[in-house]
């Protein structure tokens, strides 16, 4: 498990915790931080439900109150708005998100891919994406992986 010191350390300065999707390494130390950590917990249905099953199998008995998030659908975090952005990735309804602030906007992207016909989940939002782009934003957070970097196409997963 990753050391949740960075985390207490500022815990008065977290508003939230947002789950891009429900890889382990996403949404795995939810249920570690939880007891001494209880800030709101966003999620997709499916990222809530991988949660809630990890808690069941783990024999976690206290519950992690999950606000679900939609794409689209903006949320409102302290002074922060956000916006889920649906992004293909290995797993259904993994998402980027739109955090737009008083001095500007920044975009996460999560983990994805630009497959256009993924399993189990619908093709990254390119429509919003470039919508983003031509608008005023400040900083993009992209998870690339430098073997990911590489000219022409790859068959989908």
């Amino acid at each position: 498990m990753a050391n949740p010191e960075f985390l207490e350390e500022r815990a008065d300065d977290v508003l939230a915790l947002i789950l891009t999707h429900s890889h382990e390494d996403h949404y795995g130390a939810v249920l570690d931080l939880w007891p001494g950590f209880e800030k709101p917990v966003f999620a997709t249905p499916f990222t809530s439900a991988m949660l809630a099953a990890k808690r069941a199998g783990d024999g976690i008995v206290e519950n992690v109150d999950i606000t679900i998030m939609r794409p689209g659908k903006p949320f409102t975090v302290g002074p922060f708005t956000i916006e889920a952005i649906n992004v293909a990735h290995s797993i259904p309804e993994s998402n980027g998100l739109l955090i737009s602030t008083p001095v500007g906007r920044a975009l996460h992207t999560g983990d994805w891919k630009l497959d256009p016909t993924p399993v189990g989940n619908a093709p990254t939002d390119v429509v919003r994406l470039r919508a983003i782009g031509r608008g005023s934003h400040h900083a993009t957070g992209a998870d690339l992986r430098l073997h990911q970097c590489h000219e022409g196409r790859r068959e989908p997963e």
